[in-house]
């Protein structure tokens, strides 16, 4: 019966150490996926940033279409977000850090640009053919509804 029990009790001792185990994997590769969606985001970001600096050089012109393209991009980004904000706060209640996740709890609240929709864009464009130029920091404060 002892060497029933010593079993039992090293695969209980054993048991133990794999559920930490598992859970730190876990935090990894949580840390994994704030990641991928950080440099997602960055790219989105950039996609946008070429966008503008282009229209506003008047090297393309404006497309209803183009605007929505990256507005979608912003929407599937965000989609997940609810559930890795849970992931996290989850994690983190059990005692674990998670790399990044205070800055993809800053870009889930930060990043997308509220109104950024084509009327906004066209009314730029146009204002900035009318009065012969803005600054292009000046255009993106508009666009995001900040004042100039």
């Amino acid at each position: 019966m002892n060497n029933l029990l010593r079993t039992q009790l090293e695969s209980y001792e054993k048991a133990g150490w794999q559920i930490e185990h598992e859970r730190a994997m876990e935090c990894c590769d949580l840390e994994d996926w704030i990641y991928y969606a950080l440099k997602m985001l960055e790219v989105i970001q950039n996609n946008e940033q070429r966008y503008l600096e282009h229209l506003g050089a008047q090297r393309i012109e404006f497309k209803k279409e183009d605007v929505e393209n990256i507005d979608h991009l912003y929407a599937l980004w965000y989609k997940p977000c609810g559930h890795l904000l849970r992931e996290i706060e989850r994690v983190e209640k059990q005692g674990y850090q998670i790399e990044n996740a205070d800055k993809f709890r800053i870009a889930c609240s930060t990043s997308h640009i509220p109104g950024f929709d084509s009327e906004t864009l066209n009314q730029a464009r146009q204002s900035l053919q009318t009065s012969g130029g803005h600054a292009l920091s000046g255009v993106l404060d508009e666009l995001r509804g900040s004042p100039v």
